[in-house]
């Protein structure tokens, strides 16, 4: 059977490559890279075939050679092309990989920072929230490209208070370039899109911890009661990267109890009143739920302008729930809704909304009562009852 080594050369550097690395690619009859790579082993190999990834099976299938060697930069084992290539000619070839030093080994080493306990993060041809990602993690990489890339990133994360930006640009290369500081400290400066960056965070967000009714900010404006707010987000049944709406969001406490659960997606907290849209930005600051936005605006005004949604939660729409909801199933019928209802009226509607749209549902009533220090005894004084109703289009 034929083969194909992978050979992985870090940054790019000639003088950072294992010495496997080196005799694999000084032996090969054949040695496929990719432009800027292929240019920097011509002291290494005369027989080098530049190709684009696009056309690289073509190429490949064009020799009769029975050993290839491929060269990549960057990491082989993280976002590279390395999966296309196995993906593609894993049935007709044996692939063997040899890796080389990974940017983030050599950035840490430069900047004398260990990589234990640090999360890895990838922005090639990637968009995600950032935010949370590096407010809950001590120490993070990122991967950059021509995008998301250095001065994104810093933007991105300007409102973070206690970050620090470890940059390395042309790593192992005459135009090799290190930074380090704050966001202020390297706002201003222009960096090459061959570059990656590490942050450490000294003030980690700790998003697993229960959020209390006595955690948010409090004015006039309503609040769904703690009780109530916990198994709300157990119904909803949050994945790590859901887009959610939270319609008649009120205070934000379940908007930012969502965003908590939510490392990679985010919260839409759409708010008419405009005391409480005030509260929700508040809390929002107050709570550092970076992946949470609030709108000042009637849901019917914007659900049509937002990201799609996967789950939406519902505690105040006045007479638009039965609009709101056939709108967002025209955008995504799978949509999972929670509405909680405080009067029998409010649960009579939306139970026949549900009704009408043929919704498979599931109906709770809750009444739930707290404890109080009464001289020397301890009281219980009950909630308002409320009723959560959970519901979908049935699964076809």
């Amino acid at each position: 059977m034929k083969s194909i080594k992978i050979v992985g050369i870090g940054s790019g550097s000639i003088q950072e490559l294992t010495l496997k690395a080196y005799k694999t690619i000084e032996d090969a009859s054949i040695v496929i890279a990719f432009d800027r790579v292929a240019q920097l082993l011509s002291e290494i190999n005369k027989n080098i075939i530049n190709v684009k990834l696009s056309n690289l099976v073509d190429e490949i299938e064009k020799l009769k050679d029975e050993e290839i060697v491929i060269v990549l930069s960057g990491d082989i084992n993280f976002y590279s092309a390395t999966n296309y290539i196995q993906r593609n000619l894993n049935n007709e070839y044996q692939i063997e990989l040899i890796p080389g030093l990974s940017s983030y080994q050599i950035l840490c080493a430069k900047m004398n920072i260990s990589y234990e306990k640090m999360q890895f993060i990838s922005l090639h041809g990637l968009q995600q929230e950032i935010k949370i990602a590096v407010a809950i993690k001590e120490k993070t990489f990122f991967l950059l490209d021509a995008k998301h890339n250095v001065n994104w990133v810093l933007e991105e994360l300007k409102d973070i208070k206690g970050l620090n930006f470890y940059i390395g640009e042309n790593l192992g290369m005459d135009e090799e370039r290190l930074s380090r500081g704050s966001y202020a400290d390297l706002k201003d400066k222009e960096y090459s899109v061959l570059a990656v960056m590490i942050i450490v965070n000294e003030n980690v967000i700790d998003y697993n911890r229960t959020l209390y009714d006595e955690d948010f900010l409090r004015a006039k404006v309503p609040m769904t009661k703690q009780e109530i707010r916990w198994l709300s987000l157990s119904l909803l049944d949050l994945k790590e990267d859901d887009i959610v709406y939270d319609i008649g969001a009120g205070s934000g406490s379940i908007s930012i109890a969502m965003g908590y659960k939510l490392t990679k997606g985010c919260v839409y907290a759409l708010e008419k009143k405009e005391d409480a849209f005030n509260l929700i930005k508040d809390n929002i600051s107050h709570l550092n739920a970076y992946n949470v936005y609030p709108y000042h605006c009637s849901a019917l005004e914007m659900i049509n302008e937002l990201e799609v949604p996967t789950k939406v939660f519902i505690g105040g729409s006045g007479n638009d729930i039965k609009d709101i909801i056939k709108n967002l199933l025209q955008r995504n019928n799978k949509i999972e809704f929670v509405v909680t209802c405080i009067t029998l009226e409010t649960q009579a509607q939306v139970l026949s909304v549900f009704k009408e749209l043929d919704f498979e549902y599931d109906v709770y009533s809750i009444n739930s009562a707290r404890s109080h220090k009464v001289a020397q005894y301890n009281m219980m004084y009950a909630n308002n009852p409320i009723t959560i109703i959970k519901g979908g289009q049935a699964s076809v």
